[in-house]
């Protein structure tokens, strides 16, 4: 009788054990918890790229305004659009020098649809169009929910993240190409159109 509860007890001792390392081990086997937008991972960088090898780059946006870039035959940047814009080369090198120092945030391992996050008509874009001929459409969607984040697409590739303050600071600088194009070029080049004062 003795014999029989020690192996009863045993028995349990031996079930206990083995449950206790499968729990042991799908706790630390386990992926670490997901939300509606999938799990963070780590990236290379968004573009891989030379300035020298892109041959334009422009800005789309929902507005119908449009910003374009492209290198003149002596390599120099210059603004195609819009008309009489005073942006220099320099002020374009800037703006391609930040491009290609963009980084992602992470990409997500459950991308969510374009459609759910403002990928389809995006309110704005931009396009690079490389020497090779080579092109990337890049779609700006929605802010993610966490607030720092832009959901963007690159191509049909599947959707991911990036810092919005580098990609807003990105967008400020393009938009001086626009705030500038106010008047027509004069003998000694594009000028900005001074502000109207008030009539008293």
């Amino acid at each position: 009788m003795v014999r029989r509860n020690t192996l009863i007890i045993l028995a349990l001792f031996v079930v206990t054990l083995v449950a206790f390392l499968i729990y042991q081990n799908q706790k630390t086997g386990s992926p670490a918890s997901t939300t509606d937008t999938g799990i963070p991972t780590a990236l290379p960088p968004i573009f891989d790229f030379s300035a020298d090898q892109l041959k334009s780059l422009s800005f789309s946006y929902a507005t119908g305004q449009k910003v374009m870039f492209e290198k003149g035959a002596d390599g120099k940047w210059m603004v195609k659009e819009p008309a009489n814009s005073v942006f220099g080369p320099e002020a374009v090198e800037s703006i391609v020098s930040q491009l290609g120092q963009l980084t992602p945030a992470s990409t997500l391992s459950s991308a969510p649809s374009p459609d759910l996050v403002g990928l389809v008509n995006p309110v704005k874009s931009f396009t690079l169009v490389f020497a090779s001929g080579k092109t990337l459409a890049v779609k700006i969607g929605d802010v993610a929910p966490t607030g720092n984040v832009y959901y963007i697409q690159i191509n049909d590739d599947p959707v991911m993240v990036v810092n919005k303050y580098m990609l807003d600071g990105l967008e400020t600088q393009v938009a001086q190409a626009l705030v500038t194009a106010t008047s027509e070029p004069g003998p000694e080049g594009p000028t900005i159109q001074p502000a109207e004062t008030p009539a008293p």
